[in-house]
């Protein structure tokens, strides 16, 4: 099983995300969240705090667990099944430099919750994502 980290960092206002768009596969020029490969015995929560650092140069203290995410095996993936483990932050609403992993934007957090948007990476699963983390934070309620 090949296991992953995606984490989804809102602004103080919760009114943006911050996503990258990406310059290397898989989800060229699709945007998504900052996350990667979990190395060795790490605890996804350090994968977490690593895989952030790395792609924004912020060292987050706690992110926030939503979910692991179980994907089973399918063609798309090399018929391995996929563990994704999403969290999020919140943090200041700061520029963040383009990097070899891709550019940076802070977007609304409407472009993120669109079910429909085919310039997000994966199967409107982000969007789940972000209306999950809205829930949680008693933003909006999508499941009431």
């Amino acid at each position: 099983m090949k296991r992953y980290v995606v984490t989804f960092i809102l602004n103080k206002t919760k009114d943006k995300v911050l996503l990258i768009k990406r310059k290397k596969p898989p989800y060229i020029g699709k945007y998504n969240g900052i996350g990667g490969k979990i190395e060795g015995d790490e605890t996804i929560q350090e994968c977490c705090i690593r895989e952030t650092f790395e792609e924004i140069g912020i060292k987050i203290d706690n992110p926030i667990h939503l979910v692991t995410h179980i994907y089973p095996e399918t063609i798309g993936f090399n018929n391995r099944n996929i563990e994704l483990n999403v969290f999020y932050d919140i943090l200041d609403e700061v520029p963040i430099e383009e990097n070899y992993e891709g550019s940076f934007h802070w977007m609304n957090i409407g472009f993120a919750e669109d079910f429909e948007n085919k310039e997000l990476a994966g199967y409107a699963n982000i969007s789940i994502f972000i209306r999950e983390i809205l829930e949680v934070e008693d933003v909006k309620h999508f499941y009431t």
